[in-house]
């Protein structure tokens, strides 16, 4: 089975061009996705900051360039923030604009950047987006049901468009798209954040499993209902064909070897309802307690997930929805997670009430 190494990479050049080159030329080998999350003024400014990094992965990547996305969420610790996910122990095969990751036990499919036109609603755009996703599957032979972690990337998140939340309208969607799979092993891990532009975007992960050694398992929290369950009354948008989330807490993919368990976007909400009147550090704080409860020995027992815990935190991102918790939050995740490799990000999260939302992947090696 392929490993994937994560890796966050931070830079404080002022210029931006100048940025990105250093951060490409310190990424290393075998990179099968970049991810860059940048500050941009405008949708203009997005647009020459996107066009500036696909020019310098051309001119330095050549034929072998990684998968990328370009992700409109501030950097608050630094200037530039570049997450490399890189391969091993697998066949590396580039394609135009994905990239096919094959061992003895797994085929994987690595997508990044997938978007829509910009001048086609949050709806349109969805729909476009997952439309193309289908087109590459058709053509390696995957399936949604393939997918184990999905990043969905959405422009002013909680905004307002013809009635409809551009939350919503993208949950919907992906509702349509999901709706003839049969999905044995569970939805993906996924992410639904906002950002400043960009429209939609979307990166993910599918594996097509060749050894019955490899366990894929979905993980729920006991302390939260599961996304693709919640009760009509926490979604916002008309009442008649609102349709829930679809995707799991976390995910497992287990080999002999090693665990990797991808952690959904997770915030301070205990059962389907958000923790609210409580201030920011209450928040976090519940926050992470849900990203712990789900990498857990009880969790793990009660997922009939083989590998036992402890697990180790390889990176965690943290969105948050207000610049000036920056301070409280560093100080939160330095004093109790400060061997985890972690980004901070200005990304509003789907309610209006909560104030921050954290993913991650953790990872233990089989003795």
């Amino acid at each position: 089975m392929q490993k994937i190494d994560y890796t966050i990479l931070k830079s404080n050049e002022i210029e931006f061009e100048k940025a990105i080159c250093q951060l490409v030329k310190s990424a290393g080998d075998n990179c099968v996705r970049l991810c860059f999350f940048i500050d941009a003024k405008s949708s203009q400014d997005y647009a020459e900051k996107r066009e500036s990094i696909r020019r310098i992965l051309c001119d330095d990547c050549g034929e072998s360039t990684p998968t990328w996305s370009v992700i409109s969420q501030k950097p608050l610790d630094c200037s530039v923030v570049l997450e490399v996910h890189s391969a091993q122990n697998c066949t590396i095969t580039y394609k135009s604009d994905y990239i096919i990751l094959e061992s003895e036990s797994a085929k994987e499919l690595i997508l990044s950047g997938i978007c829509g036109d910009l001048n086609d609603s949050i709806y349109d755009q969805s729909h476009s987006a997952f439309k193309r996703i289908e087109s590459i599957f058709s053509c390696e032979g995957f399936t949604f049901s393939n997918v184990v972690r999905q990043w969905n990337y959405i422009e002013r998140i909680v905004a307002i468009e013809n009635n409809h939340q551009h939350y919503q309208s993208f949950n919907d969607v992906r509702s349509e798209h999901y709706s003839n799979q049969v999905w044995s092993d569970g939805y993906p891990a996924a992410t639904g954040i906002g950002t400043q532009f960009g429209g939609i975007v979307i990166d993910l992960d599918a594996i097509i499993i060749k050894d019955s050694e490899v366990q894929i398992r979905k993980i729920d929290n006991d302390f939260q209902v599961a996304a693709h369950a919640y009760s009509k009354g926490v979604l916002i948008g008309e009442e008649i064909g609102k349709t829930t989330p679809k995707f799991e807490r976390a995910k497992s993919v287990a080999t002999q070897k090693e665990n990797k368990v991808y952690i959904s976007g997770t915030a301070a909400i205990i059962g389907e309802e958000s923790l609210v009147g409580v201030k920011f550090h209450k928040q976090i704080k519940a926050t992470m307690i849900n990203i712990e409860n789900l990498i857990c020995e009880r969790t793990f027992r009660n997922s009939d997930i083989r590998t036992p815990s402890p697990m180790k935190l390889d990176m965690l991102r943290v969105y948050l929805k207000y610049e000036y918790d920056t301070e409280g939050a560093m100080d939160y995740m330095e004093s109790s997670y400060g061997e985890t490799p972690v980004c901070y990000l200005l990304g509003d999260v789907c309610r209006d009430e909560l104030l921050v939302e954290i993913e991650g992947v953790a990872s233990k090696l089989n003795n």
